[in-house]
């Protein structure tokens, strides 16, 4: 069976094609272009997919039993409600799983990764954002609103710099890959790219 399983972030696209037993046999990335938006990030992704089984892990807080996006921020516009799984099981009738890509990203270090033969685990990511997926037990704890381990907005400095989610002071505008890219340009201002 050929699986393909995708990475949705607010920089890009990651796409993996697997075998049953997870063996990588490709690898694709993509550009997510998601200043544009969820429907036209959707868009892209559906015409990446045509004919594959479906597992995507998304940046946003997800409902991981519906497969919904139940926030996502201004790095990803109007993509909050995207309902993912219903959207391609209707086009492709194959079933999908969503998760969130840190939890995702979890999962995938306790079975291949730096985490294998743990049971309780926390894992970071550094990117766009920032992300936490907390394993116990061998299990993605969400939480009772699906959104524990959002490390990324815990509230560092009071009255702090803005944040996309719409708080001010959160840890992922002083630690991120993209804060780290804005004080870079501060030092460096002729080094756009």
């Amino acid at each position: 069976m050929r699986i393909l399983a995708a990475d949705i972030g607010g920089t890009a696209i990651k796409v993996g094609e697997v075998t049953d037993s997870g063996e990588l046999v490709s690898f694709s990335e993509h550009p997510s272009e998601s200043k544009q938006g969820g429907p036209a990030l959707m868009e892209r992704l559906l015409r990446i997919l045509d004919g594959y089984s479906i597992g995507i892990s998304t940046a946003g807080q997800v409902d991981s039993v519906k497969g919904e996006i139940l926030f996502a921020n201004e790095n990803i516009p109007n993509y909050t409600g995207m309902k993912i799984k219903e959207m391609l099981e209707t086009r492709y009738h194959v079933p999908v799983a969503v998760e969130n890509d840190v939890n995702a990203a979890a999962i995938g270090e306790g079975a291949f990764g730096a985490a294998k033969g743990f049971k309780d685990y926390l894992c970071l990511t550094y990117g766009t954002g920032i992300g936490g997926g907390i394993v116990l037990d061998g299990k993605v704890l969400h939480g009772l609103s699906g959104i524990a381990g959002e490390v990324g907005h815990i509230i560092i400095h009071k009255d702090g710099l803005p944040c996309a989610c719409g708080a001010s002071g959160c840890y992922e505008c002083y630690a991120s890959t993209t804060a780290l890219v804005r004080e870079a340009k501060k030092v460096c201002p002729r080094c756009e790219n």
